[in-house]
C-alpha cells in the first residue's frame, strides 16, 4: 500500500516536472530561435536609426545654407546690388570666407556672373545652366561646376525683385559630407556614400571606392545581381520612390555585406553605410545570448522595458513638444529682459517695412544713462536687474503689436507701427520721454534710472532699415550730446 502511494505520488510529482521540463526547452528552443530573429531585426533598427541620423545632419548642412542665401539674397534686394557691382563682389566674397562653402556665384538670368574671390564670369555655358529655373530655392549635384572643374552640390536661391533677376549660387564639396562620419560607431567595418534615386553616386566616403559592391553611375540597378536571398531590386526601389528608409544583403565574391539607407530629405537623396556582414553578425550575438539567461527573467525585464518605453516615450513626447514651443520663443528673445533680441527685432523691423512701405511708424533708439557706473558702483546683479525691470515696464507701457527689442548691453530699439499722422508722433515722444521720469528699479534700493533716446520716423527719414536705424542713432548721439536724458529727434534735432 506503502509503495503504491509512493508510486502514485512520485508519478504525481515526476509527470508534471517531465512535462514542464519539456515545455521549457520547447519554449526555450521557440524562444531562442524568435531571438535570433528579432536579433537581427533590431540590428537592422539600429543600423537604419545610425543611417537615418546622418541624413539629418546632411539635411541639416543643406537647410543651413539655404536659409543662409535666402537671408543674403533678401538683404541683396535691399542694397539695391544691382547698380552696385562692387556691393555684389563684396557678398559673394562674404559667403565664401564666413561659410563652409568653396565657392559663393551670383548668376543673371543671361549667365553673367560675379564669382567669388573673380572679377567676373560667364556660366551660361555651364552644363547646369539651363538648370536654373524657379522662384523657390533648391540643390543639385553636378561632376563639373563649370568654374574649378571638381564635383560639387550646388545650392540655387533664386533672388526676385517682382521677378527672378539672378540666381545666388553656393558651391559645396560633397567629400565634405565624409568629416560627419564618426569611427567610433564602425571603425573600419563599413563605408558611406551618397547617392540620389537613380543611383548617382555624389560622394563616397571610407573604402567605397575600393568595393566591387559599388557601381558609381547607377548603384541601385548595380545591386540586381549582387543582393541575396529575401532582398530585391524591387522592394528597394518602392522604398525609395516612398522615400522611406530600409535594409538589403549583397555579396560579390567573398564580399558580403548588409546595406541600410534612409533618405537624406534633401531633394531625392539617400544616405547609405556598407557594413561588413562579420559586425552585424557580431552585433546579433551579443544581443539575443546575452538575452537567454531565463524567460522568467527575460518576460520580467521585456515587461519593465516595454512599459519604461511607453511612459518614457509619452513623457518625451510631452516635452518634446513643450520644449519645441519654447526653444522658438527663446530662439527670437532675449533671455534676462524677455524682450527680442537684436536678430529678431531686425528681422520683424524688416518684415514691417517690407510689407508696410507707406505706413508711419517711428524707431526709438534708447540708452541707459551711466549705465557702466550703475555696474561698477551698485554691481552687475543690479545692473540687470535694472534692465529687467526696464524690459517689463516697456511690454506693459507699450503695444503689443508694437516691436520691442534689446539690441545691446543697454541698447533698446522700439518701433511703434501704424502711426496715423504727425501729431501722434510728438505725443508718442514725450509719452516715451515722461516714462523714465518715473522709472525705478530695485527691490530694496530703488533706484531712478534716465535714458537717451532718439527719434527717427519711418519713411520720412529712411526707408530701410539701416538707414532709419542709422537716422535713430544720429539723434540718440545728439541727446547724449546735450547732456543725457533728453530726446531727440532726427529730422528736427539733428539738422539744427
Amino acid at each position: 500500500m506503502r509503495k503504491k502511494r509512493a508510486r502514485i505520488i512520485t508519478i504525481q510529482w515526476i509527470l508534471p516536472l517531465i512535462v514542464l521540463f519539456i515545455t521549457i526547452v520547447v519554449i526555450l528552443i521557440v524562444f531562442s530561435v524568435s531571438s535570433q530573429n528579432k536579433a537581427r531585426e533590431q540590428v537592422e533598427r539600429n543600423l537604419i536609426s545610425i543611417a537615418e541620423s546622418y541624413s539629418m545632419k546632411v539635411n541639416g548642412i543643406m537647410s543651413g545654407i539655404a536659409e543662409t542665401q535666402k537671408i543674403i539674397a533678401d538683404m541683396m534686394i535691399i542694397g539695391g546690388f544691382e547698380s552696385n557691382n562692387s556691393y555684389t563682389q563684396e557678398v559673394v566674397d562674404g559667403i565664401e570666407d564666413l561659410s563652409d562653402v568653396y565657392l559663393a556665384v551670383y548668376c543673371k538670368t543671361d549667365g553673367r556672373a560675379v564669382i567669388s574671390r573673380q572679377a567676373r564670369g560667364d556660366l551660361s555655358e555651364a552644363s547646369y545652366f539651363s538648370q536654373l529655373h524657379g522662384e523657390q530655392p533648391y540643390c543639385f549635384y553636378t561632376e563639373d561646376d563649370g568654374i574649378t572643374g571638381q564635383s560639387a552640390i550646388i545650392s540655387v536661391c533664386p533672388v526676385t525683385d517682382r521677378d527672378v533677376v539672378g540666381y545666388l549660387l553656393v558651391y559645396y564639396n560633397p567629400e565634405k559630407f565624409g568629416e560627419l562620419i564618426e569611427n567610433k560607431v564602425f571603425d573600419l567595418n563599413a563605408f558611406h556614400i551618397l547617392v540620389d534615386s537613380e543611383g548617382k553616386v555624389m560622394g563616397n566616403y571610407g573604402s567605397a571606392g575600393n568595393t566591387g559592391l559599388v557601381d558609381k553611375d547607377n548603384f541601385w540597378e548595380s545591386q540586381r545581381s549582387y543582393m541575396k536571398s529575401g532582398s530585391t531590386v524591387e522592394m528597394v526601389k518602392m522604398r525609395i520612390k516612398m522615400l522611406s528608409s530600409g535594409v538589403f544583403y549583397a555579396q560579390k565574391d567573398k564580399e558580403e555585406r548588409t546595406f541600410v539607407f534612409a533618405p537624406a530629405g534633401v531633394q531625392d537623396w539617400f544616405w547609405v553605410i556598407g557594413i561588413k556582414k562579420s559586425y552585424v553578425v557580431s552585433q546579433e550575438e551579443q544581443i539575443w545570448k546575452s538575452a537567454g539567461n531565463t524567460l522568467i527573467c527575460l518576460s520580467i525585464a521585456v515587461f519593465i522595458f516595454l512599459g519604461t518605453i511607453t511612459v518614457l516615450n509619452v513623457v518625451t513626447k510631452i516635452r518634446t513638444n513643450e520644449l519645441s514651443k519654447n526653444l522658438e520663443n527663446k530662439a527670437d528673445t532675449d533671455l534676462l529682459t524677455e524682450l527680442n533680441n537684436k536678430v529678431a527685432t531686425e528681422c520683424k523691423i524688416k518684415e514691417y517695412i517690407r510689407d508696410n512701405p507707406d505706413k508711419l511708424a517711428i524707431m526709438f533708439v534708447l540708452d541707459i544713462d551711466n549705465f557702466k557706473k550703475i555696474n561698477d558702483t551698485m554691481g552687475h546683479a543690479f545692473g540687470d536687474e535694472v534692465l529687467r525691470t526696464l524690459g517689463h515696464r516697456m511690454r506693459a507701457e507699450f503695444r503689443v503689436t508694437d516691436i520691442i527689442g534689446r539690441s545691446g548691453g543697454d541698447e533698446f530699439t522700439i518701433l511703434m507701427k501704424d502711426i496715423k499722422d504727425d501729431s501722434v508722433i510728438e505725443k508718442e515722444g514725450k509719452r516715451v520721454e515722461r516714462f523714465f521720469q518715473s522709472f525705478e528699479a530695485g527691490e530694496y534700493v530703488k533706484y531712478s534710472a534716465t535714458a537717451s533716446i532718439g527719434v527717427a520716423v519711418f519713411p520720412r527719414d529712411a526707408k530701410d532699415f539701416e538707414s532709419l536705424y542709422k537716422a535713430a542713432d544720429r539723434a540718440l548721439y545728439i541727446a547724449k550730446k546735450r547732456g543725457k536724458n533728453q530726446l531727440a529727434f532726427y529730422d528736427k534735432d539733428v539738422h539744427e
